[in-house]
């Protein structure tokens, strides 16, 4: 049988403390309280017994050298973390000897509006929301004014979600939690729990050591009592936090803390529970993890992928390349980024001459030594990749683009284009099978290759010119011979002399070139396009598929560089239902998607037309082995669902698409709040539908899936690093992007 026993000590075992204080006081219970606390972060300050257990006022002791110790958690911050319980198991971890209980009592409760207290408490926000006015945003607050400020808008989201809960069928309640702490007194038990008390003040959790009656609350936490009398004293003692039942339900897990999957990095918070979802990404250097982001303008899909960015420049080991279409979606980014040292460039692709932007080009003629020989997947049919084909490729893919546009090319045409890249090499010495030629490319330039193709032309006018080289023999025999060929070297020399001559309409498109060593080094490189209010017809469609070469281009040579450095690099290709119809683009991104499970990339493709991938390149989903998907349009649903390999979870694709279908318009509406931001927008519509800025993660063909929004707070909703180009309004209520 149990015996517990209370420490009662005889009058001659008594201490100085409890002597000296009986003969002053006459009250020897308040000087017991007064003399234990000198004992209270000593847990072997009491006798071992030969009992199975004893009571102190503040402690339990077990056999001879157990003890255990008790807290309430009599209330919560807001920022408490979800895996709190998790993080104290850790603490412990080290002490095999150490044991940490949770016991929870749970009681009904309720929000009663028409109760004088309430009502001057929402009397108050509202009181406090008129003082805040809009020129509170332009001028430097006090500390005071802050905290005020603060203060209010925590208030008002408080009563916003009471009555989301009240609304949803959500249960109102009020845990009484006690945790106890076992272990084997002595040094390394106080330590603990010195780091036990610490967490929870550091975390604003709000817990209060057991100093009296431990029996009692022993009793009152434990699963068999019955005394009714006394639980409805103890909860009179105990702290009073109302939560709702999906908050109890996030809080209440011992050792996950309701974490969704494992890793280290946050993909968004489960929309239902709040609960973190998590995930490795690049677990291992061979892992293939292409990403795709689906979701329609103003979903939140930039959002994420910000959201996303931040995490992998926060890791030393990770460099980062960016398609910003738009052109200032990621301008704050890199400011803040260059702004706290980090090494961070924006390289303005500029696609127009006007405006004062001026046109800017990568020529990749230069064959670079860090490119890592590599075969190809089966699936590309390109063979070896090495530095000479990654060059003579790029070069060949910017001459078709200058020559034929987006026009399906001819094999003569293809064969032309070939010959005269491969001779603009040979032309420099470049042997293909010999790496120790490559060094001969320095200083080579896409120009050359249009002077090849002079030259060729002038030798194939000239039919008394002997030609010893094999290669160039058959071409030229070819040009002679045939009509087509001769007219189509002709129309290739006729179109390359308006872009590389002085005098050419169009030279000032090889004017203003990007240096390798402006981006090969930088930790973000943001390749801006400027397209903003632009549709896509009024693009010029080459200077288009040429900056889009150049990105794709920048994106691959950095992969590779990092990969040479033992690195690893994300990629994000924004918009990327542009590049299809441009002829090498899409072919030059494919490239990098196959291969990143050999070059240590990890590669974002963004659109917002999932219907032209999936009804034009269905293939490109081959090399997809994750999803990101958001609010589509409701007809695209099924097609998306059956392309991604989600179908099982259709309705809840569905779910997203229709609270989502009208964001556009509603960015557009007056209840737009200047002072309070998005936010206001942002809270009222994801209490109202929790699929509102959703996200559906499917990883790995079902290793992990979730609805899920990106965590944010308001200064973070707010924030213009996170600013999109949507909802910004002018000082007339006017909105001016979108």
């Amino acid at each position: 049988m149990t015996v517990v026993h209370q420490d009662n000590d005889t009058d001659q075992k008594k201490g100085f403390w409890y002597r000296t204080l009986d003969a002053l006081t006459g009250y020897p219970v308040w000087a017991r309280v007064i003399a234990e606390r000198d004992k209270r972060n000593r847990s072997d300050a009491y006798p071992k017994r030969r009992v199975d257990m004893y009571a102190t006022s503040d402690r339990i002791y077990i056999d001879t050298d157990k003890v255990m110790y008790m807290y309430t958690i009599d209330g919560y911050s807001r920022t408490v973390p979800v895996q709190w319980r998790h993080d104290l198991m850790r603490i412990i971890e080290d002490a095999p000897d150490m044991n940490i209980n949770f016991e929870e009592v749970m009681v009904r409760d309720e929000y009663d509006y028409s109760t004088g207290k309430n009502k001057s408490w929402l009397s108050h926000v509202k009181r406090q929301e008129g003082k805040v006015n809009e020129g509170d945003l332009h001028k430097t607050l006090t500390p005071e004014e802050e905290e005020a400020i603060s203060k209010t808008m925590r208030r008002r989201e408080t009563l916003q979600y009471i009555l989301y809960t009240k609304k949803n069928g959500h249960r109102l309640l009020a845990p009484k939690l006690a945790v106890k702490v076992f272990g084997k007194r002595g040094h390394d038990f106080d330590r603990h729990i010195s780091e036990i008390e610490e967490y929870f003040e550091t975390h604003g959790i709000q817990a209060n050591r057991v100093t009296e009656d431990i029996q009692e609350y022993y009793g009152f936490f434990s699963p068999f009592s019955t005394d009714s009398n006394s639980t409805q004293a103890f909860y009179k003692k105990l702290g009073h936090q109302m939560m709702s039942d999906e908050q109890v339900a996030n809080l209440s897990f011992d050792t996950g803390g309701g974490i969704i999957g494992s890793g280290d990095f946050l993909l968004g918070a489960d929309v239902f529970t709040g609960n973190m979802v998590l995930d490795n990404i690049k677990e291992d250097s061979q892992d293939a993890e292409n990403i795709c982001i689906i979701a329609q303008t103003g979903n939140g899909k930039s959002f994420t992928l910000k959201s996303h960015l931040d995490q992998y420049m926060a890791r030393d080991n990770y460099i980062g390349t960016v398609e910003d279409i738009e052109g200032d979606e990621y301008m704050q980014l890199f400011r803040y980024f260059n702004n706290t040292g980090v090494p961070t460039k924006v390289i303005r692709m500029g696609i127009s001459d006007g405006g004062g932007t001026q046109v800017r080009y990568y020529d990749p003629c230069e064959i670079q030594d860090f490119i890592v020989d590599m075969e190809a997947d089966e699936e590309s049919g390109s063979g070896e990749v090495t530095g000479y084909t990654q060059s003579y490729n790029c070069a060949l893919k910017i001459i078709q683009t200058l020559c034929f546009g987006r026009e399906k090319l001819s094999d003569v045409q293809r064969n032309l284009t070939r010959r005269i890249v491969g001779q603009a090499y040979r032309r420099r010495g470049v042997i293909p099978s010999r790496k120790e030629t490559w060094g001969r490319s320095k200083g080579m330039r896409l120009h050359d290759i249009y002077h090849t193709a002079v030259w060729m032309s002038e030798i194939a006018e000239d039919k008394n010119t002997e030609i010893q080289d094999k290669s160039l023999s058959t071409i030229i025999s070819s040009i002679r011979k045939f009509k087509e060929y001769d007219q189509q070297l002709y129309n290739i020399k006729l179109a390359l002399e308006s872009y590389f001559t002085p005098e050419g309409d169009n030279s000032y498109v090889f004017q203003n070139r990007i240096r390798l060593e402006e981006f090969i080094d930088a930790k973000l490189v943001i390749n801006s396009y400027g397209l903003r209010f632009q549709s896509q017809g009024s693009v010029d469609s080459i200077l288009m598929g040429l900056a889009q070469l150049y990105s794709s281009e920048i994106i691959y040579l950095r992969t590779h560089y990092a990969f040479s450095k033992g690195m690893y690099s994300v990629n994000m290709f924004e918009e990327f239902q542009r590049s299809i119809d441009i002829p090498g683009v899409y072919d030059q991104v494919k490239q990098i998607l196959s291969g990143s499970r050999k070059n240590g990339s990890v590669n974002y493709v963004a659109t917002n037309e999932p219907m032209k991938l999936c009804t034009h390149k269905p293939d490109f989903f081959d090399n997809m082995q994750s999803y990101i998907v958001g609010g589509v349009a409701p007809t695209a649903v099924e097609k998306v669902a059956e392309t991604i390999g989600a179908t099982e979870h259709i309705d809840i694709l569905r779910n997203i698409a229709e609270a989502n279908k009208n964001n556009e318009e509603e960015h557009k509406q007056k209840h737009y709040n200047p002072l309070q931001g998005i936010e206001v927008i942002y809270n009222k519509s994801i209490n109202d539908n929790p699929y509102k800025y959703a996200f559906y993660i499917l990883r790995k063909g079902g290793k992990l899936f979730a609805v899920t929004r990106v965590p944010a707070p308001p200064e973070i909703i707010d924030n213009d690093l996170f600013y999109t180009g949507v909802s910004k309004i002018d000082d007339n209520d006017r909105v001016v992007t979108s």
